[in-house]
């Protein structure tokens, strides 16, 4: 796919703002869903399509490299491969590079994933803390309750022992 494909697959000029590109991925992604498209065999392959030529004009950065190196090039990086193959042209590249400078891996992608993973613990926690604080509440309401009862008990038995110590007491004397 080339980079004038990847502007015409969303529709818009190659000069195109970044609220003309997004405003013609949503109308196309709504368009072309499989979901609201299912009498269209290929609207799976057109989604997915339209999806990673916004992935790739949405961000700047990438924008930028796609424009000045040309599809194929960019392609090829995406891919984690070079002139040459995955390896780079002659044999395997130097080692420390890709130690170092990630290897062709996608460190953002990770990192947002593990951001995202964060956030969803944290509510998680959040609310089994709060369902939690519930649980305590309930049970602290019941032994509350239960604490009454046994008082009333007790004085129930007190009055009922002091009126039978009343009661001898009368008769005794």
């Amino acid at each position: 796919m080339s980079a004038r494909e990847d502007y015409e697959v969303l529709g818009v000029s190659k000069n195109a703002s970044a609220s003309e590109i997004k405003k013609a991925y949503y109308a196309l992604a709504k368009k072309l869903h499989p979901d609201t498209n299912k009498e269209d065999a290929d609207a799976e392959t057109k989604f997915q399509e339209v999806q990673r030529a916004y992935e790739v004009l949405k961000d700047e950065e990438k924008r930028s490299l796609y424009d000045q190196v040309g599809p194929d090039a960019f392609e090829q990086a995406a891919s984690g491969g070079g002139p040459g193959g995955p390896f780079g042209g002659a044999g395997f590249g130097n080692p420390f590079e890709d130690i170092f400078s990630g290897g062709g891996m996608n460190y953002e992608h990770h990192f947002s994933l593990l951001q995202r993973t964060r956030e969803k613990l944290k509510g998680d926690i959040q609310k089994m803390g709060s369902e939690l604080r519930h649980e305590i509440y309930a049970v602290g309401a019941q032994l509350e309750a239960a604490k009454y009862d046994v008082i009333k008990y007790c004085i129930c038995t007190f009055v009922s022992i002091y009126a039978a110590g009343l009661a001898i007491a009368r008769i005794l004397m």
